[in-house]
């Protein structure tokens, strides 16, 4: 067995892994590779008129695996419209079979933190068959969620998501700031295994940029799965330096055998999805969504009092999933472009935010005085597994997005007659987040200390799992206070 793939069974059994999918998954299947779509992209372009000159340029482009550069310079040729409906006419998987590797994937999906793929295709939402979300761009809590499908260049039936071109690239990655804090987030707090690229790949070349940026001098440990043919000792040092081992596979015959194996064996006692290639059909499987392996099993062994334990379990792996985004706020590490604002846009916004606290407020009371009561059941019955599941998971969404508003405070710049009230609505957040934090942490302390071992607390006993949200003393009136004073200085 490889070195690094006990690293990889650890991270996957944490439901840490995240898979980042190439080319090599779609080309596999029998779609064109960058090198190839762009070849029958010139001969069409050759076919419609476009200027041997230009198509020169072109190829001069390709000889240098520039195909970022090169399809720019075909959409340019050709127009926006024919340049779309060729590309998807040559992407169109509807008639190849998904690739093995894809099926690979797929069976780690019960575990598996995400996968994330540059591939614009759906050969990977086949493979799943409808098992995970589908996004085509970052949401702001992406990066906490689990059991997701990121398609990172877009998706074939959607062409404003697409990410083709020089323009394509510097609108999404690299200028969309959800997709940088998604990013950062899961190169510092998954495991990455990239699968399926080419190391000379333009698309590569620029997600490796990202990695090298955030690598420091201390970059977290992530894998590439890749052909010895694939491997220059050049770019294994650019790798490496940047936290990324290569994993190498002979594929002497050129079939990727030992990529499927080598997959397989992150999880060997997986279970094998299969795929109706006529049909799609959703995966069956026990396993409750959201939920991490030692939850699962929770549910499954449903010992005394697993109610309580299940659903502590799941908020505690919830809390830990934000941990990235709880030390940016510790820390003051806010991504994003800051919020310039001149005073009266300044009062408009801050009434904004604090109308979406109280309507946050009121989703987490409903969530434990409606959700959680009726996902524990009553008295003497047992309780939902997949209710208890659904509430730790959106209580956990509730403490991103209080950490996420916080965060919003620091970016705002605007008048300095404004500074007490944006400090005083950073305390709120704080305090929110703590409240969050203290009751999981007596969750967790009456599991452990009354509800396990020989402790078991007698029949009847009742267990408060209340949570109460206040502010700090006085805080609501000096808000007032403030708003007052500033509407009266700026006339709103």
């Amino acid at each position: 067995m490889h070195p690094s793939l006990t690293e990889l069974q650890q991270a996957y059994a944490r439901g840490d892994l995240v898979i980042f999918a190439g080319a090599g998954i779609s080309a596999g299947a029998g779609l064109p590779s960058w090198a190839e779509l762009v070849k029958r992209l010139v001969a069409h372009a050759r076919a419609r008129g476009v200027t041997e000159h230009l198509l020169g340029e072109v190829d001069e482009l390709v000889a240098a695996r520039q195909f970022i550069d090169a399809l720019s310079a075909l959409k340019d040729a050709l127009g926006g419209p024919e340049f779309c409906n060729f590309i998807e006419r040559q992407l169109d998987d509807s008639t190849v079979a998904v690739h093995p590797a894809a099926k690979a994937i797929a069976a780690l999906s019960a575990n598996l933190r995400a996968v994330l793929t540059t591939n614009v295709d759906r050969i990977l939402e086949r493979a799943l068959a409808g098992q995970w979300p589908t996004f085509s761009k970052a949401t702001p809590d992406i990066a906490q969620r689990r059991g997701f499908l990121l398609k990172l260049h877009g998706t074939l039936h959607e062409r404003n998501t697409w990410v083709f071109t020089r323009a394509d690239y510097d609108r999404a990655m690299y200028a969309d700031p959800q997709m940088q804090t998604a990013f950062s987030a899961l190169f510092h707090g998954r495991t990455l295994l990239f699968v399926g690229y080419g190391l000379t790949d333009d698309d590569f070349d620029q997600l490796l940029a990202r990695v090298r940026a955030l690598s420091g001098d201390q970059p977290p440990r992530h894998f590439a799965i890749v052909p010895a043919s694939a491997v220059r000792a050049y770019k294994r040092k650019v790798l490496e330096s940047a936290g990324v081992s290569l994993i190498i596979y002979p594929n002497a015959d050129g079939s990727h055998r030992e990529l499927i194996e080598l997959l397989t064996a992150i999880a060997p006692n997986a279970t094998r999805a299969t795929v109706d290639e006529s049909t799609p059909q959703r995966v069956q499987s026990n396993r409750i969504p959201g939920a991490s392996n030692l939850a699962q099993r929770i549910a499954d062994e449903k010992p005394r009092h697993w109610e309580i334990k299940l659903f502590g379990q799941v908020l505690s792996d919830e809390l830990a999933a934000a941990s990235v985004e709880r030390r940016d706020l510790q820390f003051g590490v806010s991504f994003g472009p800051p919020e310039l604002r001149d005073p009266k846009d300044t009062l408009s916004w801050i009434s904004t935010q604090l109308a979406a606290a109280t309507h946050t407020t009121k989703i987490l009371t409903n969530l434990v005085n409606t959700g959680l009561s009726d996902a524990m059941g009553p008295p003497g019955e047992h309780g939902d597994a997949h209710k208890l599941v659904y509430v730790a998971n959106r209580i956990g969404q509730v403490y991103r997005e209080v950490i996420s508003w916080t965060l919003r405070w620091r970016r705002l710049h605007t008048d300095e007659a404004f500074r007490p009230t944006i400090e005083l609505a950073q305390l709120a957040g704080h305090r929110f987040i703590y409240r969050i934090e203290e009751w999981n942490q007596r969750i967790a302390t009456t599991v452990r200390e009354h509800l396990e071992g020989n402790n078991n607390l007698p029949p009847g006993t009742t267990i408060d799992l209340g949570i109460v949200i206040d502010l700090p003393d006085g805080w609501e009136e000096q808000m007032q206070a403030q708003m007052a004073q500033l509407q009266r200085r700026f006339h709103w």
